[in-house]
């Protein structure tokens, strides 16, 4: 596995390669035990409330699109690499581009960033990713043992920062 060092935080250059979801990242919350997941927050400081949120890899296909009274607006996407199978769920959104069964292609636009859903304090996506062996059955219950910082998995072209943040629990980034 090669990587960079980026400010001190290892990030693997994983095949396949992903992109992050999103312009500007603003970490929120990080992935941990207790939130398996990331959350990128909409900064103002980067432009306007539509926020696109993109596909992280090519050759992905929709598995779910739709609306959920707890993450409002999801979608999840598909992608099969090295023998295993890698569910990307993004959550929250706003508005969705894609439908179930369509193939996206590494930054294609799938949606917008927003506020929906009962477990949403805020303008945010939360991404998750789950990497599971091909043929395994993916069941919600096991979920933490699946689940990956999709941090450590997103190759950075890459990076400088970008403005001042006077919230110390916001990284932003810009990746390239």
């Amino acid at each position: 596995v090669a990587g960079n060092d980026i400010k001190g935080i290892y990030v693997a250059a994983l095949q396949p390669n992903f992109c992050f979801p999103v312009d500007y990242i603003a970490i929120s919350t990080p992935f941990s035990p207790s939130h398996l997941g990331t959350d990128y927050a909409w900064n103002s400081s980067h432009g306007g409330q539509n926020v696109p949120i993109y596909a992280i890899a090519d050759s992905g296909t929709v598995i779910i699109s739709k609306w959920s009274d707890t993450v409002g607006n999801y979608v999840v996407i598909e992608y099969h690499f090295g023998g295993m199978t890698y569910l990307i769920r993004y959550k929250h959104m706003q508005s969705r581009n894609v439908s179930v069964g369509d193939v996206v292609s590494m930054h294609q636009q799938i949606g917008v960033m927003g506020n929906t859903g009962s477990t949403s304090n805020g303008t945010h996506l939360h991404m998750d990713m789950i990497i599971i062996p091909d043929g395994t059955t993916y069941n919600e219950a096991d979920r933490a043992t699946w689940s990956v910082d999709s941090i450590l998995h997103c190759k950075v072209q890459s990076y400088q920062e970008v403005g001042d943040v006077t919230d110390s629990k916001y990284t932003i980034m810009r990746a390239a």
